[in-house]
């Protein structure tokens, strides 16, 4: 195989390239003969490099290929898992060779996606599905609580029914759990269906005709909350070009938008001064863990105070403790600007932010 991977280094046709990848592949995979440390290595550090030139469909093979096999490098594993959703999928559901560490960093700086796939792992650990918890998405939540495999510790269990009272969906998953705590087990039945008895009440309080009145007040609400929030998104984008120009400082800018008034219009102002995607930047923004948004705002060279006053806004819409924000604080001081902008770059490349 050593010289397969040294002709594969060094093939400049692209469709030669592709048909010895899948030749190596396939003789990683198959043989049965005990490979060399440098072999392995070597096959890792070409794999890795070859990704970028692979399509979406060779990367999501190579990804399927790969998560039943032991004795992947761990490198190339890696790559796989930082790649798209899609890629890395099959390696973050099956693949034996992550520690609970490397499941953990991939939960705190990719997408929902990928976490949703970390949640169905077989026997995944508790230290792990607490993260998982602490992002607080639904989808997740439920995918954890579907795994009969995945193991919950007591304050996962507390934190999900404590934050989620009225997930009637995902209570009822709790209900059905072997090692849910019997304490929450008895407070569980009075929580459940908590919106479903909301609609009811309302309903049999109003006739048809006001709940008729009642759903147009809302649509009209809705409609007029969005179109202020199209404004504020406005006012953010002249705001990055007032600090582009030299107008405005970063500073007076993030104490602008994170005054009450203005909060919706945060989220696009750092992805714009980040070039990220603002989705992204949503997302991580109203998770209750702020490792990623600690690293993408050390990256565009934001303050402390700057970065104080986001904390303390979030600390207030999310309800999160002091401890929690003093940690991000202290995470944000002690982190390099060119680290956090190489760790940014190299999200950039893998997970398509």
């Amino acid at each position: 195989m050593y010289n397969e991977l040294t002709k594969l280094a060094t093939e400049n046709s692209s469709d030669k390239r592709l048909e010895l990848m899948n030749t190596i592949t396939d003789m990683f995979i198959t043989d049965q003969k005990i490979k060399s440390l440098s072999e392995i290595e070597l096959f890792g550090d070409i794999f890795t490099k070859l990704l970028k030139n692979m399509d979406k469909n060779g990367k999501m093979l190579i990804s399927e290929k790969f998560s039943h096999v032991e004795d992947i490098p761990k490198s190339f594993a890696v790559a796989l898992i930082y790649e798209e959703a899609e890629v890395a999928a099959p390696m973050l559901q099956h693949s034996k060779v992550f520690s609970d560490t490397d499941l953990i960093n991939v939960n705190n700086l990719t997408t929902t996606e990928h976490r949703v796939a970390v949640a169905g792992r077989i026997n995944i650990s508790e230290i792990v599905t607490d993260n998982l918890i602490g992002h607080g998405e639904p989808i997740v939540l439920h995918t954890i609580c579907s795994n009969e495999t995945a193991h919950i510790s007591d304050d996962g269990y507390a934190h999900m029914v404590r934050h989620n009272p009225d997930d009637g969906a995902l209570l009822a998953l709790l209900l059905q759990r072997d090692d849910l705590p019997e304490d929450i087990k008895l407070l569980l039945p009075h929580l459940s269906g908590g919106t479903l008895s909301t609609v009811e009440r309302v309903a049999n309080k109003h006739s048809k005709a006001e709940m008729r009145d009642l759903m147009d007040k809302a649509y009209q609400e809705r409609n007029a909350k969005q179109t202020e929030d199209n404004l504020k998104m406005t006012s953010s984008l002249e705001q990055v070009n007032q600090v582009r120009s030299g107008e405005l400082s970063l500073d007076k800018a993030i104490d602008q938008l994170t005054s009450e008034d203005m909060s919706k219009g945060l989220p696009q102002f750092i992805a714009e001064m980040g070039h990220v995607d603002i989705k992204y930047v949503q997302e991580i923004i109203g998770q209750t863990r702020g490792e990623a948004l600690t690293v993408l705002c050390r990256s565009i060279g934001m303050s402390e105070k700057a970065f104080v006053a986001i904390c303390t806004m979030r600390q207030e819409q999310l309800s999160l403790p002091l401890l929690s924000k003093n940690k991000h604080i202290n995470s944000f001081k002690d982190m390099d600007v060119k680290q956090a902008k190489v760790a940014i770059g190299k999200l950039k490349l893998t997970a398509n932010i």
